[in-house]
């Protein structure tokens, strides 16, 4: 499958045939200029296991070298740099066209045998057979180049079948030259190169939509058409790797390898088209690559078509008419019901229309009956008196009619210039014949009616009138459009597919993901973001989601969404089809998925009267559907691939100036709705190329996210900042805006992920390397609150209080707000450090100035927490230490009303984890921690915050194994455990605190495990639980059966540190374990 991108690259593997390997050589940081030099070594690291692969890849770069400069106006890049492109006009677009050279062959030769006259009229007739030939297939004949034409299809107006067009037209084109009428030496031959991709097509005729032959075509498509031209043998066709993506077994074609071509930088992979392919249906030739799913949903109408069915069977001849848009599975639909009605030993019977053969009379009946009587594998060539003869029709003259109707070639159309009587009778003995077909098979599926020859409707229109007492459904597919007359005159019944509801949807995408990776799991965020890319389509599902498979296997962890080339076709041709409003929904398509009409009207140019007559227009089409927002009515787009198709018609210097024109209409004209969602402005800046004003709202969009507690939400926006300072030009002062959003990404990584999950351990260098590179004065106080929180998240907490000293020295010139600061870090600070009277100073001086809602307007700018709220937690903590109830109560419930003013998950989840959690953990309230550890699940699942619904477990468990319910809390903390990692000091006494939970249980090896984990790492240095730490390690060797004076010293030093720190708490429990661990050893006496 082939994918629009910009990445020469990509591209280049792609056309290669090898595009799976892309995020491979992305992930090596290899380059298109880099290919030549890699060896087959490299390529084994980069993980092309494959020789063949290996060897290809080593000759196409081999040829990147050998290519000479390419061709002005082309380009490696399929979509065209067009920002500088002064010379394209105002009318200017980019289009998904197939272009086709066809060649004579051996001219300069053919010019030496004859007359220069003759030779004139000789070009003159190859020009007119070609000329002829393009005319069904809707080829724009562009220019002649003296023995050559070039012809592009869907040029004027876009297309989903302009590949098969051109493919069958140069099928069509060899076989008119071959049938010239020319002495051996004269006889003409062509080659013809065949290649479709985007290109950019250079204004319309003011008159009308046609282009102008003389109008620009700039991108790499023709010269690629070229190229494979004059590679090809003569009396073939070649085609390029894009083109055979969209053709699936329409054709026969064979693997012509991949070809060094002039002007293409590297190899291309080449296809040679041999035939029309045996195909009895297009929808199945498109898909027969792809792994079969069981059909979902379309219930009401499966039980119409099947009491339809019913009655033909008895004997009531049916017509059931299916019509819907492209993809909305009406083929699919049709299969499904020949299926469950087909009856034993009947043959399926297909009758398809197609694009290019709407002029050849009675086509789908004669391709049909072509099928049948074909020689196969399993039966010999038919005659036409032998077939004939199956349904009673051995009149001499029935035989002869259809011989002349089998033998016609199609694109002589002899039988709509015969006269009238022999036409008159062909009809009747084809309707005939139809009839007694229908008869047997009992249903016949005719397709594509939008496609149908005038000829065959006049067949169908006199099968309609014979309908009674025939035993035959007839079931016919067409796109949204006029109901045909002789559906009407048989009174069919007629079915207009909408979109799939969501839960059959959902159905849809999980069994298209099953057939085609049975071992890839789509989340229902996957399957949320393929619905609203395709509002319900069942084809565009199926191609969606297996190009999703396809691209998370080549491009894991890739966030862009490209649109499969297969589906750029049909919604480019949609869009085409719009009688009014083409341009409206390119301008929407820029503007975003959703927004206000107000914004659409003030950012075109239009009148407001045209605006809203379009809108209404894209939503009678189906392309728009009506909405609301807070600023007024809002349009959106029916589904996100529409969206994308219309974007990607523009060029990119129109999409530039789009872009920077709507960022500027939303800041200036809409600044409330810019306030909203700076995200919008932010993305629009950056493709508009203002990096430094995305930068800012970015930033903003980040922070404003990371208020909501969506702190993945932040992390986004901020990274993407980050993005557009790297893409910065070489001078452009981002440093220091680069460090604010760096400083603010760790704090919302802190509150997603833990103050020491490794996202954290990654970003913080980078932010001490900026701050230390910039000595910047501005960023100075948040740089250290963010190395202070790492320090301390690291169990460095000496190194936290250093650190909490220099905030001290740089905040006594910001007055009273310095001093909240100064007291709030080096109060929690001293606090871990074990400095409990220290602590307790500087926290109670935080709270005799602190006033909730004034400080923290300023205090809110530093880290990720609420500093009033962490401040009382430590005090609480303290009171808790020293035994003080009442104490404990009242910084408790200080904490929590702080936190809940705050608003913000990670300060509820904070407060809940050592207030309702770690305290009455150390308290031995365990009925208290299992509530609150639900409590704390809740909060961390309701915003996604892994690693506090970890703990929370991690504490649920703990408490039931406290209780006695070993087998359920061991398994929940266990599980729990494996899940951490290693994310910080919580985890430190979080383990510590469980080792003594599994010494109740009686698992003394597993208490060891979980305390040697982490307890003799915080045993070396002085904390506020050293005393706690030091007991749980007694009590440990006690049951490890060690020598007593062993655990007596253990215990010795734990009660030296609680007197120490005058830790009543824990005087108390070291004292309880004596006396418990001298029962023991007197009751065993």
């Amino acid at each position: 499958m082939t994918i629009e991108t910009a990445d020469p690259l990509v591209h280049w593997l792609h056309q290669l045939g090898l595009g799976q390997y892309a995020q491979a050589f992305a992930d090596h940081d290899v380059t298109l200029d880099i290919m030549p030099e890699l060896t087959g070594e490299d390529l084994t690291e980069i993980g092309v296991k494959s020789v063949g692969h290996r060897r290809r890849l080593l000759t196409a770069a081999k040829a990147l070298c050998d290519a000479p400069a390419r061709a002005t106006g082309t380009s490696i890049n399929p979509l065209p740099d067009t920002a500088n492109a002064a010379e394209l006009g105002e009318g200017a677009e980019q289009r998904i066209i197939t272009a086709m050279f066809c060649d004579l062959v051996g001219s300069t030769r053919l010019s030496t045998l004859v007359d220069p006259e003759e030779y004139r009229d000789l070009i003159a007739g190859f020009r007119q057979i070609i000329s002829d030939a393009l005319v069904p297939y809707d080829g724009h004949v562009a220019r002649f180049l003296g023995d050559g034409i070039v012809v592009f299809f869907g040029l004027a107006r876009a297309q989903d079948h302009s590949a098969e067009n051109a493919v069958a037209a140069a099928l069509d084109i060899i076989q008119r030259i071959a049938r010239d009428d020319r002495s051996d030496d004269r006889r003409a031959q062509v080659r013809i190169g065949i290649a479709t991709g985007l290109t950019i097509v250079n204004g319309q005729n003011p008159d009308g939509d046609q282009i102008q032959i003389d109008d620009t075509i700039v991108g790499e498509i023709p010269n690629l058409a070229a190229r494979l031209q004059a590679a090809a043998a003569p009396d073939t066709v070649l085609v390029s790797q894009a083109t055979r993506d969209r053709l699936g077994d329409l054709f026969r074609f064979e693997d012509f390898g991949l070809l060094t071509l002039k002007g293409i930088a590297g190899g291309v992979q080449a296809w040679r088209a041999i035939d029309h392919a045996k195909a009895d249906s297009r929808f199945e030739a498109l898909r027969s690559k792809a792994p079969a799913t069981g059909f979902v949903g379309r219930a009401s109408e499966m039980a119409q078509l099947m009491e339809a069915a019913g009655r033909a069977a008895a004997g009531q001849g049916q017509v059931s008419l299916i019509m819907g848009d492209a993809g909305m599975g009406k083929s699919r639909l049709a299969r499904e019901l020949l299926d469950k009605t087909r009856r034993p030993s009947a043959p399926r019977l297909f009758m398809q229309c197609t694009p290019y053969h709407r002029g050849t009379p009675f086509h789908p009946i004669r391709r049909s009956i072509i099928r049948l009587t074909e020689p196969t594998l399993d039966r010999p060539h038919l005659p036409v008196a032998d077939f004939l003869a199956q349904f009673g029709m051995t009149d001499p003259e029935q035989v002869a009619m259809l011989s002349d109707v089998l033998d016609s070639p199609a694109h002589d159309q002899v039988n709509a210039r015969r006269a009238l009587e022999q036409r008159t009778a062909q009809i009747t003995m084809l309707t005939d014949l139809f009839c007694a077909m229908a008869q047997q098979a009992g249903t016949i599926i005719l397709e594509d009616m939008q496609w149908i020859d005038a000829s065959t409707i006049e067949v169908l229109s006199r099968v309609a009138t014979r309908l009674d007492g025939l035993s035959a459904h007839l079931l016919a597919t067409m796109r949204m459009g006029e109901v045909p007359q002789w559906c009407e005159l048989a009174r069919a019944q007629v079915l207009v597919l909408d979109r799939l509801p969501p839960t059959d949807f959902n159905e849809l995408v999980r069994a298209i993901a099953r057939a085609n990776a049975p071992h890839v799991s789509l989340s229902d965020d996957q399957i949320a973001e393929i619905a609203i890319r395709c509002d319900g389509s069942p084809v565009f599902a199926e191609e969606l989601t297996r190009f999703a498979l396809d691209r998370a296997a080549e491009h894991p962890g890739a966030g862009d969404h490209p649109l499969p080339a297969t589906l750029a076709d049909s919604l480019l041709s949609r869009l085409d089809r719009l009688e009014t409003g083409r341009e409206l929904a390119q301008l929407s398509a820029v503007i975003g998925s959703e927004f206000p009409v107000d914004l659409l009207i003030d950012v075109s140019d239009l009148p407001k009267s045209e605006v809203l007559r379009g809108v209404s227009s894209l939503i009678e089409a189906g392309v728009l559907r009506r909405g609301h927002s807070p600023f007024g009515p809002a349009v959106g787009f029916r589904h996100m691939l529409l969206k994308d198709a219309a974007y990607l018609t523009l060029l990119r210097r129109d999409r530039i100036n789009l872009h920077a024109r709507i960022a500027r209409t939303m800041t200036q004209r809409f600044p409330e709705l810019a306030a909203t969602v700076p995200q919008i402005v932010a993305h629009h800046l950056s493709c508009g190329g203002d990096l430094e004003g995305a930068v800012t709202f970015w930033d903003r969009a980040g922070s404003l996210a990371a208020g909501r507690s969506a702190y993945s939400e932040a992390i986004v926006h901020f990274r993407r900042a980050i993005e557009d300072c790297a893409k910065a030009p070489a001078g452009a002062d981002l440093e220091e805006a680069e460090l604010a959003v760096r400083i603010h990404l760790v704090a919302a990584l802190v509150s997603a992920y833990g103050f020491n999950s490794a996202a954290v351990h990654t970003e913080m260098p980078r932010v001490e390397a900026l701050g230390a590179a910039l000595k910047s004065t501005g960023q100075m106080l948040p740089l250290l609150i963010s190395k202070w929180v790492f320090a301390g998240a690291s169990s460095q907490f000496s190194a936290s209080l250093e650190v909490a000293r220099q905030i001290e020295q740089l905040t006594r010139d910001n007055g009273e707000a310095g001093d909240l600061l100064a007291n709030r870090c080096l109060g929690t600070s001293h606090l871990f450090c074990g400095n409990l009277k220290e602590a307790d100073r500087h926290l109670r001086a935080f709270f005799e100035t602190y006033e909730a809602g004034t400080h923290d307007v300023w205090l809110d700018r530093f880290g990720s927490s609420h500093h009033g709220a962490m401040s009382a937690v430590g005090l609480a903590e303290l009171a808790v230490l020293a035994c003080d109830g009442a104490e404990s109560q009242y910084w408790s419930d200080m904490a929590r009303n702080l936190s809940d003013l705050s608003g913000q998950a990670h300060d509820l989840c904070h407060c809940t984890f050592f207030l309702g959690c770690v305290l009455p953990l150390l308290l031995d309230e365990y009925e208290v921690v299992q509530v609150h550890a639900d409590q704390l699940r809740r909060i961390a699942r309701a915003h996604q915050l892994e690693t506090w619904e970890i703990y929370a477990d991690l504490f649920d468990g703990t408490a039931l194994m406290s209780q006695g319910q070993l087998d359920k809390g061991c398994a929940l903390a266990d599980a729990s455990i494996s899940r951490i990692g290693h994310i910080g000091v919580f985890l430190d006494f979080c383990m510590a605190l469980h080792a003594e939970a599994c010494v109740r249980a009686g698992l003394i090896p597993q208490a060891r495990k979980r305390f040697q984990a982490t307890g003799p790492t915080l045993l070396q240095q002085k904390t506020w639980l050293s005393a706690e730490f030091g007991r749980i390690d007694g009590l440990i060797a006690h049951h490890e059966n060690r020598d007593p004076e062993q655990v007596r010293a253990i215990l010795d030093r734990a009660q030296a540190v609680a007197d120490q720190q005058g830790v009543v708490l824990f005087q108390r429990k070291i004292a309880a374990t004596r006396a418990a661990i001298t029962a023991e050893v007197t009751d065993s006496l």
